[in-house]
Parts: structure tokens; C-alpha cells; sequence
């Protein structure tokens, strides 16, 4: 059953995201998860938790729309250990915030006979 909260009249149910993860020390993207849903509808809450997760706050991810940039997600830092190694990198991972899966379209291609 989908976790919702109320707020006045109104059934938020949780929040999704995606994330992005980059090796900010070598400039290398290795990895995005697909869109999904977390366990709160709280987006102070899903902030903390992120916090925690993936480190300092250092940015927020911002998308055009309509000549406005709108702030969608955070930017975060910390310091991480090879697996393979004995040496450290700056792990930085963007996420994306959602109210819901994305959409998914199909267009057919008819040939014309």
C-alpha cells in the first residue's frame, strides 16, 4: 500500500527520485538509478535523509522551463574509498525530485500502403 500523508484537504502521496552519481575527481558519470519511489511525502524529511546518505549539500539541480529556472533536486558531496584501491575520490550525486513516475509515450510508425 503507497505511504501518503494529508495536508489540508489534500492526499500527498510520496515522492520520487532519481539519482546520478559522478566521480567529481576524475569528472566521470557511473551510474543512474531509474525513477522511484521513496518512503516520504515530506520533501524536509527526503532532504535529511539524502543528507545523510550522500553528504553535504553543495548545489541544487535546476531545469528551463517557460525562460525560468526551477529548482528540482540537491547536489551532494562526500569523500569516498576505491574498492579496487588504497586511495580516496569525491563521490557527488544529483538528485532529482518527482511527484510521481515518469510517463512513458508510445508512438506507432505506420508504413503507408
Amino acid at each position: 500500500m503507497k505511504n501518503t500523508a494529508i495536508k489540508g484537504d489534500e492526499i500527498m502521496a510520496n515522492l520520487f527520485i532519481q539519482e546520478t552519481f559522478i566521480n567529481k575527481t576524475e569528472n566521470i558519470s557511473y551510474g543512474e538509478s531509474e525513477v522511484y519511489e521513496t518512503f516520504t511525502s515530506n520533501i524536509l524529511e527526503l532532504f535529511k535523509f539524502m543528507k545523510k546518505e550522500y553528504g553535504r549539500c553543495v548545489g541544487k539541480v535546476y531545469i528551463d522551463e517557460n525562460d525560468f529556472s526551477i529548482v528540482v533536486g540537491w547536489i551532494f558531496e562526500k569523500k569516498m574509498k576505491y574498492s579496487d584501491v588504497d586511495d580516496h575520490y569525491v563521490q557527488q550525486t544529483r538528485v532529482t525530485v518527482h511527484t510521481g513516475p515518469p510517463t512513458k509515450t508510445i508512438e506507432y510508425n505506420y508504413a503507408k500502403l
